[in-house]
């Protein structure tokens, strides 16, 4: 597309991880899934500067076991730290919702945690898909992502990644774990042992697989009150 509006719209997908906290289909995710160009003014500079704004089309939510995707709307997004709040009709759908280490009384160096989540993305549900799905998908050429993970919702295959770590340290503002994750792995769950969510997942450290970061829970909770 040009700046004067003539063309195809430029697009681009992202893949990223959510949580339910309540059962009316509330979630929580990082602020940059929700809104990518956030946080990566570098990459967008070039297309600003041309005159090109981003605007985020379409927003939906799939889940293991259900063959349908849910369409969000975007509560609040914190200026204060990598998280947002969303919001989706469940309907009759019962999905699983996840409790809050509230007074982060289960965060503490060494403790044993889960992180929850789709790493890498498509790549990683596609990968866990028997492969005649993947041959079958491969024969309908579908050419949008969006089609793909239709599809492999439709035959209830998209599962999350869970992987086992520690919590290395925990400050103020952040939490770092050694648990592995990845891009696409951004807003998934940091589960500790006792089933609480300690924090929320938003940054690796390419360098070291071994000091990952989340977001303390207790710094989501300004979004929950009142929304």
């Amino acid at each position: 597309m040009t700046v004067e509006g003539e063309g195809p719209l430029a697009t681009r997908h992202f893949i990223g991880t959510g949580f339910l906290v309540r059962a009316d289909g509330r979630l929580l995710t990082s602020r940059h899934v929700v809104e990518p160009w956030r946080g990566a003014e570098e990459a967008f500079a070039p297309f600003r500067a041309a005159g090109f704004r981003p605007v985020a089309l379409l927003r939906r939510a799939f889940f293991p076991g259900v063959s349908r995707p849910f369409p969000l709307t975007v509560l609040r997004v914190s200026d204060d730290a990598d998280l947002a709040l969303l919001r989706f009709d469940p309907g009759t759908t019962r999905l699983p919702v996840l409790a809050l280490d509230r007074a982060g009384r289960d965060a503490a160096p060494g403790r044993s945690i889960l992180v929850l989540g789709y790493p890498t993305g498509l790549e990683a549900i596609l990968a866990k898909a028997p492969p005649a799905v993947v041959d079958q998908l491969m024969a309908l050429e579908l050419r949008d992502l969006v089609q793909v993970v239709e599809a492999l919702a439709a035959r209830r295959l998209i599962r999350p990644a869970a992987t086992r770590g520690f919590l290395g340290d925990v400050l103020p503002h952040e939490i770092t774990f050694d648990a592995q994750t990845t891009i696409g792995g951004s807003g998934g769950p940091v589960v500790a042992l006792t089933g609480r969510v300690v924090g929320i997942s938003y940054a690796v450290l390419r360098q070291f697989g071994g000091s990952n970061f989340a977001i303390p829970t207790r710094l989501a909770l300004p979004l929950l009150q009142g929304s």
